[in-house]
């Protein structure tokens, strides 16, 4: 089981990907303006798992079990997570003598981490039953019998948990295109999900408002790089990090003088590096976009 998750994704990435996914869903930033985990109810909490099995499902193409939600090499497996380490919680109404493997999920947003892993319970795996909802929580020796396929594996980073007092700011704003012209202004050199602007503009046209912030934020030298060739080449070549599908990154820019030596990049004609404080303001070049090849 453990060989048919990696077959399909080796480093983790799609895993991280769907996790990802199923908590920005779960915060529903664009109608809410909410990006941590503390700001949702019990009951809201209480369905990041199904989220995450639907997530799992879509980016690896795993199939529906027939007494579960997912298949995975050919067996059925059930599916935990819990944001603490310690917190998992087994199906009551499963026989111990019936257990089915488990797939068992621990993701922190603040360290931006996720393990994911496979148990097969024993007799000693159902400890005490948690207060709340009277389910029979993973026991330690449980917990030492998980074989894990990805520990402490790279969780895209939500980039308003990172930085929560621009976060505030940023929602605060009466107009969603200011929320936006802040966040990337302030958040320079780190990758935007496009869920965080969705959070800060709380809009439906979203992707307008980044384009209307491209526009806006040039006069001052700042460009926002996509996903969209050659943008990410550029950002990389800028000592950026280079934008996926559904990424952005920001920096203010400053033209290169001629026999200037350096990390920089050919944009517009001429050849730019990332500003520093001590350099003036000079409207940034204008981005070019080749096509619509995602990276």
């Amino acid at each position: 089981m453990k060989g048919s998750i990696q077959a399909v994704d080796p480093d983790g990435t799609g895993c991280g990907r769907a996790i990802r996914n199923a908590l920005d869903q779960a915060y529903d930033g664009r109608r809410t303006g909410r990006w941590d985990l503390t700001q949702l109810t019990k009951a809201e909490s209480a369905h990041i798992g199904p989220l995450i099995e639907v997530w799992l499902q879509r980016v690896l193409d795993l199939d529906d079990g027939v007494t579960t939600s997912l298949q995975i090499g050919g067996s059925d497996v059930a599916c935990i997570w819990s944001e603490k380490l310690d917190g998992w919680t087994l199906d009551r109404s499963v026989p111990e003598q019936r257990e089915l493997p488990y797939l068992v999920i621990w993701a922190n947003e603040e360290t931006s981490r996720f393990s994911l892993g496979i148990l097969r319970p024993g007799p000693d795996s159902r400890g005490v039953a948690s207060i709340d909802r009277g389910r029979p929580r993973l026991s330690q020796v449980g917990i030492d019998q998980i074989l894990w396929v990805f520990d402490g594996c790279a969780l895209p980073a939500n980039v308003l948990m990172k930085h929560p007092e621009t976060a505030i700011a940023a929602v605060s704003q009466s107009s969603g295109q200011t929320a936006v012209n802040m966040l990337f202004r302030q958040l320079q050199g780190e990758l935007v999900h496009h869920s965080a602007v969705e959070t800060v503009a709380q809009q439906i046209d979203s992707s307008k408002r980044i384009r209307d912030a491209r526009a806006h934020l040039r006069n001052e030298g700042i460009v926002i790089l996509g996903h969209y060739h050659p943008q990410p080449e550029i950002a990389a070549a800028l000592g950026l990090p280079s934008p996926r599908a559904g990424t952005f990154v920001s920096h203010r820019l400053a033209p290169m003088e001629a026999g200037e030596l350096g990390t920089g990049a050919e944009i517009d004609g001429g050849r730019w590096r990332l500003a520093v404080p001590a350099d003036p303001v000079t409207m940034a070049p204008a981005l070019p976009v080749h096509g619509k090849q995602r990276t």
